[in-house]
Order: C-alpha cells, then sequence, then structure tokens
C-alpha cells in the first residue's frame, strides 16, 4: 500500500479497514491476512501496541482457521517481540513458545529461526537466565550463517556477545566480538563497525589487552568523524566510548 510507504499511516489504516470489509463479504482469505498483517505492523510502527496486539493476534486466528501455518506462526512471534517490548515478558515468553512449537511441527525454518532469536533475548534480558538463552542464539547464528543471511548473521552476533557478556563468558565474547569485525569489514556496513570497534574495546580492556584496547579505540573514533554520512552515529559513539572509559 503506498501510503504505508509514505508515512501517511492514517489513509493507510483507512483504506486497510476498506479493504478488509471487502475481502470479509467475498472471502477472499489469503488478501483478508495480508490487510490484517499489514495494519498490524503500521500500529506497531506507530507504537500503537495494543491495536497492533489485537491485529496480529486476529492475523493469527484467520490463519489458524485456515490453516496457514506459516503465517500463524509469524503472527504468534510478532505478538511475542511486542509484548518484550512492553516488557511483558512471560505473556512474550509464551507467544515465541506457540510459534517455535507450529514452525517445528511444520519444518517453517525461516520463522523457527527467527524464533530462536527471539527467545534468546526473552530468556536473557527477561529472566536473566543465560543458560537458556545462549543454545537459543548459538542455533540462531548458525542457521542465519548457513543460509547466507549476512546482515541477520551479523544482528545475532552482536546479541550472542552481549548474552555471553551478561554471562560472564568474556573468552567467548572478545572470540565472536572478533569474527563480527571481520564479517562487517566484509560487507561495510559502517554504522554497524563503529559499534562492533567500540565493544571490542570494552571487551580488551576487560581482558587486560591494552594494546587491542587503545587500537581499536582509535579505529572506532577515525571511523566515526571519517564521512558526514555518519555523524549521526557520533553521539552513539560517543556514549559508547564514555562508558568503555569508565569501566
Amino acid at each position: 500500500m503506498v501510503y504505508s510507504h509514505i508515512g501517511d499511516y492514517d489513509r493507510a489504516l483507512r483504506e486497510y479497514n476498506l479493504a478488509e470489509d471487502l475481502y470479509r463479504k467475498i472471502g477472499y482469505k489469503s488478501g483478508l491476512l495480508a490487510v490484517l498483517n499489514n495494519k498490524a505492523t503500521i500500529h506497531s510502527r506507530l507504537n500503537n501496541y495494543e491495536e497492533a496486539l489485537y491485529a496480529y493476534n486476529k492475523t493469527a486466528n484467520e490463519a489458524e482457521k485456515i490453516s496457514d501455518k506459516n503465517i500463524q506462526a509469524v503472527a504468534l512471534n510478532n505478538v511475542g517481540s511486542i509484548l518484550q517490548q512492553i516488557e511483558e515478558y512471560d505473556e512474550a515468553l509464551e507467544y515465541f513458545k506457540r510459534a517455535y512449537d507450529i514452525a517445528a511441527v511444520h519444518d517453517l525454518k525461516d520463522v523457527m529461526t527467527s524464533t530462536k532469536r527471539n527467545l534468546a533475548f526473552t530468556y536473557a534480558l527477561g529472566f536473566k537466565d543465560t543458560e537458556k538463552a545462549i543454545p537459543f542464539i548459538e542455533s540462531a547464528l548458525k542457521d542465519f550463517e548457513e543460509a547466507g543471511l549476512s546482515y541477520k548473521a551479523i544482528l545475532t552476533q552482536t546479541e550472542a556477545i552481549e548474552i555471553y557478556m551478561t554471562s560472564g563468558q568474556y573468552e567467548k565474547a572478545f572470540e565472536l566480538s572478533s569474527n563480527l569485525i571481520a564479517s562487517i569489514e566484509k560487507y561495510q556496513y559502517k554504522p554497524l563497525l563503529i559499534e562492533a570497534f567500540v565493544n571490542h574495546a570494552y571487551l580488551s580492556k576487560i581482558s587486560g589487552n591494552k594494546t587491542s584496547f587503545h587500537t581499536y579505540l582509535r579505529k572506532s573514533q577515525e571511523l566515526a568523524f571519517s564521512e558526514p554520512r555518519l555523524e549521526t552515529h557520533v553521539n552513539s559513539f560517543r556514549e559508547g566510548i564514555a562508558d568503555v572509559l569508565i569501566y
């Protein structure tokens, strides 16, 4: 829907409501699922979490009626993600488990991988249970790497490093951080590289490696100020450096 792409969400929602009424009348079930999902996504972008939860649940229910297990699992995953954002971790966990079970039974690999990542972050962030989180994040990372999904693998590596650090596994975090930097440099995701350099400096300081600490501190600074288009990331860089120096 063009209105959604140009940011006119109110107009987009009005059009989607009309489409929903029409598709219900004519029994166009796959079109109805798409409309419900798109409405939920718009509400999520607007931080209208109550409306987004309602719309994603409707999507899941309608998908279940026509046995579209992929959309059902995706919608349940999306409900869990919103509940995670508003720190309703117990409920989020239940939705992620439901999505994972459906994906596992019907061999929905993409949904399974995304859900593993969500489960890992929920256990780590919501329940401070890194022991349960680590197997899920490691499995998700392996899936993304085997599928050649480089950007998702990089994001998952970043989350895995955070989980390792939380659990006190600094050697694993340091090793994965080195791999992460190599991956980001390969694909030239410069904003992510700034963050990776800062995090590696932090891990170097923890491990007592002064040479590595100063090297990656310098690299992060040089990159952050190297191009005008990276100026928006300078404040994040400064905040990260402050955290490293305070530690």
